[in-house]
């Protein structure tokens, strides 16, 4: 593949094995702290973020920035209002340089030749002191609420074609597996939210939301064409004892899929089948 000519069968595969390792993460904050934590290994770097930001990249949430800067006794965080003051002159940002990132790496130096970085603001409120002379940045993960890229940074080298692709990689890789995580804890919510409003009886009305309303409000017909699907029934069935048209059930279950979080109505079913509760069948 021509994009990714500068690497050898040797950097695909410690890739691999790296990538291997990394798919037993619990969730997003666990795969962010053992990218920075091994990354390091595979693509050298003075200073490495993993940065989570708004959807719109507008601001980096604060408290979901991870860096190998602790053994350096320096904390991003004492930085955070001068980045924020400054972020937008980053010179990437100022080139309107951002909806590159989702496709490949960025070096910040294809945008600002260093001579000129040293007398950017972002260079000397922040970057100076975070051994940040030369970056690489790649937007790796998309989700509705957050943002992740990777920034890969160097003091006195600029980083090469084969450095870039091979956060291409490792970056692809790692947003991979990101949305797995992502998905998986979509899904296990949903689970979570499914059993606990099966469980409990219906009259009359709707059921009410669990404390700190975690808990959708369904309706009562809601809740028998959750209980009908359960146990199996036809959805035509199902209707007919609700008092609905087959369409009119069908409308209702995409809206309550949807508002539930499964990405299509296969998945909610499937999971309605694992959970059968006792109470149900």
């Amino acid at each position: 593949m021509k994009r990714l000519s500068a690497l050898r069968g040797a950097d695909l595969n410690r890739v691999r094995r790296w990538l291997g390792h990394l798919a037993e993460a619990r969730d997003l904050p666990a795969l962010g702290k053992q990218v920075i934590a091994e990354g390091g290994r595979l693509l050298p770097a003075d200073h490495y973020l993993w940065d989570v930001w708004q959807p719109d990249m507008s601001a980096m949430r604060v408290g979901e920035t991870v860096t190998n800067l602790d053994h350096q006794e320096v904390s991003v965080s004492q930085y955070e209002s001068a980045l924020r003051a400054t972020i937008w002159d980053h010179p990437m940002f100022a080139a309107g340089g951002i909806p590159l990132m989702t496709h490949r790496p960025q070096r910040m130096s294809d945008f600002q030749a260093y001579g000129e970085f040293k007398h950017n603001p972002l260079f000397r409120e922040v970057y100076r002191h975070l051994d940040s002379h030369f970056q690489l940045v790649f937007k790796i993960l998309e989700l509705p609420d957050r943002v992740v890229s990777l920034t890969w940074n160097r003091r006195a080298l600029d980083f090469s074609e084969r450095e870039r692709e091979l956060l291409d990689v490792m970056g692809r890789g790692v947003g991979i597996i990101g949305r797995r995580i992502a998905e998986r804890e979509k899904l296990e919510t949903a689970c979570q939210t499914i059993h606990s409003v099966l469980k409990r009886p219906a009259f009359g009305g709707h059921w009410g939301l669990e404390p700190g309303g975690r808990l959708p409000l369904l309706s009562a017909q809601e809740g028998r064409m959750l209980a009908g699907l359960l146990r199996g029934r036809p959805r035509e069935e199902i209707a007919a004892k609700i008092g609905w048209r087959r369409d009119l059930l069908d409308r209702r279950l995409a809206a309550l899929r949807d508002r539930l979080g499964f990405e299509n109505t296969a998945q909610l079913l499937s999971t309605l089948v694992a959970l059968k509760a006792p109470s149900l069948k």
